[in-house]
């Protein structure tokens, strides 16, 4: 009988190889690898399908997702004011493209 698993956690996707024995499970997407954990102390063991589908409730992600929204529109209003300091300004656009990334990726 085969174990439901869940998308990456990271990017989404639904296209794994989970190795044999459930040894290890891999994202074709993204590329991040979990691996079984193997332990003399069996509570610390679990399989890759385990470890794999642990992972924080939606409601848990929903409240950080709406933090973060907010520290980001905190952020924004922070760095939308100039200076004649031009290693300042490029730091700022640096910020500013970041906070812009982050919208993107994370708030969606």
């Amino acid at each position: 009988m085969s174990k439901k698993i869940r998308p990456c956690p990271f990017c989404g996707s639904s296209d794994l190889d989970v190795r044999q024995n459930d040894m290890g499970i891999m994202c074709n997407q993204c590329g991040v690898w979990m691996p079984s954990i193997m332990s003399t102390d069996k509570s610390m063991s679990h399989s890759a399908s385990a470890g794999w589908n642990r992972r924080a409730s939606d409601e848990a992600v929903a409240k950080a997702r709406e933090a973060l929204a907010f520290t980001i529109g905190v952020l924004d209003n922070v760095i939308m004011y100039r200076t004649t300091n031009d290693a300042h300004n490029a730091k700022m656009a640096e910020v500013r493209a970041a906070l812009a990334k982050a919208r993107g990726e994370v708030i969606s």
